[in-house]
């Protein structure tokens, strides 16, 4: 391991090195807002709740219909591989919450408070990136450059100067891998604790209902 000479990193491996995400990646902010004009094209918007609410981004989600410019379009329509991150935010230890397009989409662009991530693929494992982007330790940059009292924002310098960890490529691929299976385990298990709450919860309410009915005698059970 060596000193990463980032004090919020700290040790990396010692083959490992440490990049500006302005020099792995295009980062461009959206600007483009729920309205619909008549002389503009129609687009679909990937918004806020949708990159909150999701860690991939695919056609799957129920996408708001709008209109914006073609230069719009160009600029932020969204391919596989990009990341989306939310910038603003009621509480900034709340913001920059990642999300990463996973196929192809349609029509798709990059909405309101949120800016889109696009990595140079023969720099940065896009996937990798976004795991990046979950880790508290580099997040925890975005949270110190976010500005506001009441409600936060994140400008584009503070992403553009954001230190992130670069093993060589295909060991970013090996750690994409390797999140791929652990994290998927770890949404199963949470799929049956929470089938398991919603069990309990039915149990719950079942008790009740039967007890305050009569249809169970407490008599019997109370000691």
């Amino acid at each position: 391991m060596k000193y990463s000479g980032i004090e919020i990193i700290g040790e990396i491996p010692k083959h490992w090195e440490v990049e500006k995400i302005k020099n792995i990646s295009q980062v461009k902010p959206s600007n483009i807002d729920k309205k619909s004009k008549e002389n503009e094209p129609p687009v679909l918007l990937c918004n806020y709740t949708d990159v909150y609410n999701n860690e991939f981004i695919t056609m799957d989600i129920d996408f708001m219909k709008a209109t914006t410019t073609p230069d719009q379009i160009k600029k932020l329509s969204l391919d596989v591989g990009d990341i989306i991150i939310t910038k603003d935010s009621e509480s900034a230890d709340d913001i920059a919450v990642p999300a990463i397009v996973t196929e192809n989409l349609e029509n798709v662009v990059c909405g309101y408070h949120l800016a889109v991530i696009k990595p140079d693929t023969n720099i940065i494992n896009p996937k990798f990136l976004f795991r990046l982007f979950e880790s508290d330790r580099i997040n925890k940059q975005f949270e110190l450059g976010a500005n506001g009292v009441t409600r936060f924002g994140l400008g584009s310098y503070p992403i553009n100067n954001a230190y992130i960890c670069k093993p060589p490529l295909n060991e970013q691929g090996e750690i994409v891998q390797y999140l791929d299976i652990e994290t998927s385990k770890i949404a199963k298990a949470t799929d049956k604790i929470l089938k398991h709450i919603e069990l309990l919860e039915e149990y719950k309410s079942s008790l009740i209902h039967h007890v305050v009915t009569g249809k169970i005698d407490v008599r019997e059970e109370v000691i």
